[in-house]
């Protein structure tokens, strides 16, 4: 190894180590409300009360990551912190993703490019607030990555610039069946990928019936052994094809092409700069990794952006274009620069677009970040408190904030927001939350509690909570306990307590 290269992996190994530790330790104390949703069905879980929201009622999936589920469970079945836990499970999803992407990216790139789609994701902001958020979305990335890269392995492709072998290696594919298994149970949209990944493969050999047969069947057979009674099981159980969560966020015509254009405004820069490395292409294997955005952008067009902040829904797949990225430059300025000489121009150009295009933050700018949720963690404990101490044991109690304070209580909660409401997506339609604020004051829970954002003297309800504003201002059955707030700020969060009358 020559000096100049030498000075060059310590820089890129450098910087590795700093977006990695740095930001993380940065970023650590953030953790997103929606975590604890998952937790709440953890707990009574571990508790061997089943997978349920409400104990003594039917089920409904209000999570849509089975496997943190189940290791929450076992967190608190073994007596472990439940939130750390999930938090570290995150962090080492990044970490191997990370790892995983330098292994796809040589499979495109020489060794000296391979680190830069890595570090491109790293210096994204929402890839390391999501990782330390508690949610699975590192750890899914992760499984996507890996998943992709046994796929390829499988189909002969070696590390740039070996030829792609002509024999399939079936081991491979077995890899690939099990991650994707995995991720299945981890992300309900994880079967469709398995779906385009499988259609993909066979498009890419020039006797696709053949390879199936001879190769790719027994990775089928391996996914669906594993996916399909899991399948039967959650459909049995819950009795829907999709979790209620998906129901609630994913169909709603209000956010129609939201999440995409958002998406859109990250990555086309990046599209425009894979071109060259497209068109200048003698296989398919570019198709590898812009069809998962394609996919995800049809799948998520009419999806809430609530808690999906910074790409959140998109993350999986979002390095592999970081990956065609640089292979797009170093495809176009192999043209221009000859043996071998390209790899320095394509550092640099590479660098200065990841700098240019990709949203980052500071340190100091993560460690705000991580400070801004501490004022509604500590107003959901304060509510916490006056539940314990003000509401009857097995009280029905109506939130919309439905995350950190249902993981903490023992009382029945009706989620006003639909997340974890069966009967408001049973027959989901643009008056959803008022026919729910009519039905709820006919069942007459024990307490409802409204959730608003003062701004300026303003307060901002959720759809479902101004309806219910609008019906107790004039209601006999409810009276006026008490109003927890944030303190002073531009912003103030807070909750308005109303219980019936006995």
């Amino acid at each position: 190894m020559t000096f100049n290269k030498a000075i060059y992996w310590a820089l890129l190994i450098a910087a590795l180590c700093y977006l990695f530790i740095m930001q993380l330790a940065a970023i650590w104390p953030f953790t997103i409300d929606d975590m604890y949703i998952p937790l709440r069905y953890a707990r009574h879980l571990a508790e061997g009360n089943g997978l349920l929201w409400n104990l003594n009622e039917p089920p409904v999936e209000g999570y849509s990551n089975f496997s943190f589920v189940l290791l929450g469970a076992a967190a608190i079945y073994l007596g472990l912190d439940p939130v750390i836990t999930l938090k570290i499970a995150g962090v080492l999803g990044l970490l191997f993703a990370t790892l995983g992407l330098y292994q796809l990216s040589r499979l495109l790139l020489p060794k000296s490019l391979a680190l830069l789609p890595g570090i491109g994701m790293l210096l994204y902001k929402g890839e390391i607030i999501w990782a330390a958020s508690g949610l699975e979305t590192s750890c899914y990335q992760a499984l996507i990555i890996y998943s992709l890269y046994f796929l390829l392995k499988g189909n002969g492709y070696q590390d740039y610039p070996l030829s792609r072998k002509e024999e399939a290696l079936p081991n491979y594919f077995i890899c690939f069946a099990v991650l994707m298994s995995a991720a299945s149970l981890t992300r309900p949209e994880a079967p469709f990928l398995f779906i385009l990944f499988s259609i993909l493969i066979l498009i890419d050999n020039p006797k696709p019936v053949r390879f199936f047969l001879s190769n790719y069947s027994l990775s089928v057979l391996i996914y669906l052994a594993v996916y399909l009674p899991y399948f039967y099981w959650r459909w049995h159980y819950f009795g829907r094809l999709l979790p209620n969560s998906v129901y609630c966020k994913g169909f709603d015509a209000q956010f129609t092409f939201k999440q995409d254009w958002m998406y859109l405004k990250l990555i086309w820069p990046f599209l425009l700069a894979s071109l060259p490395g497209i068109f200048l292409s003698r296989d398919k294997l570019h198709l590898y990794f812009w069809m998962p955005s394609l996919l995800y952008l049809i799948l998520l067009f009419q999806s809430d952006s609530v808690a999906a902040f910074y790409n959140r829904l998109f993350l999986p797949v979002l390095p592999l274009l970081f990956v065609l990225t640089v292979k797009g430059v170093h495809s176009l300025l192999q043209i221009y620069f000859q043996g071998g000489k390209s790899v320095y121009p394509s550092i640099f150009c590479s660098a200065f677009f990841a700098l240019l295009f990709i949203p980052m933050n500071s340190l100091s700018g993560y460690r705000y970040f991580s400070q801004m949720p501490v004022a509604g963690e500590q107003l959901r404990d304060r509510l916490v408190y006056w539940l314990d101490k003000q509401a009857k044991p097995g009280s029905t109690v109506v939130l919309g904030d439905s995350g950190r304070v249902p993981f903490k209580s023992q009382l029945s909660f009706i989620d006003s927001y639909c997340l974890n409401n069966r009967k408001m997506t049973e027959n989901k339609t643009d008056l959803m939350y008022q026919h729910f604020c009519v039905a709820l004051f006919k069942d007459k829970p024990d307490i409802i509690i409204l959730t608003s954002l003062n701004q300026q003297g303003k307060a901002i309800y959720a759809p479902a909570d101004y309806c219910l504003k609008q019906t107790l201002t004039n209601n006999r059955l409810y009276e006026f306990r008490d109003k927890l707030t944030t303190p002073e700020s531009a912003e103030v969060y807070q909750y308005e307590i109303y219980s019936l009358k006995h």
